[in-house]
C-alpha cells in the first residue's frame, strides 16, 4: 500500500502488531490502562462484549464508531461511573497503572 505521495502507508491488516510494539526510545513502554475480559449490561441489554486492549501512555487513543456502538460505556468504566447506574453488570477488569 502507497499514499498519494508514494510513501509507504500503515498496512491496516498489521495495526495490532504495531500498535503493540514499543518505540526505541522507551515510548509506549508503560500501560496505563488494562483492559481484559470487559463486558457490560444494562438491564439484559448487552453493550459490551469481552473488550481486550491496553491503553499506553505517550501514545494517542481514539474510540471511533457508529452512534450507540459502546464508546461511552468503554470510557465509562474508566472512571467507574457505570457503578453509579443501578441496572449496570461490568464484568472483567480494568486496571489502571497495574491497579
Amino acid at each position: 500500500m502507497t499514499t498519494d505521495h508514494g510513501d509507504p502507508g500503515i498496512d491496516a491488516a498489521r495495526i495490532g502488531e504495531l500498535a503493540a510494539r514499543t518505540s526505541q526510545d522507551g515510548r509506549g513502554a508503560e500501560t496505563v490502562f488494562d483492559v481484559a475480559g470487559l463486558s457490560v449490561t444494562y438491564g439484559s441489554s448487552l453493550a459490551l462484549k469481552d473488550v481486550s486492549m491496553q491503553v499506553r501512555k505517550n501514545f494517542v487513543t481514539a474510540f471511533i464508531g457508529p452512534s450507540g456502538c459502546g464508546k461511552s460505556t468503554f470510557i465509562r468504566c474508566f472512571n467507574r461511573m457505570n457503578d453509579l447506574v443501578p441496572s449496570a453488570r461490568v464484568d472483567g477488569s480494568v486496571r489502571y497503572h497495574g491497579r
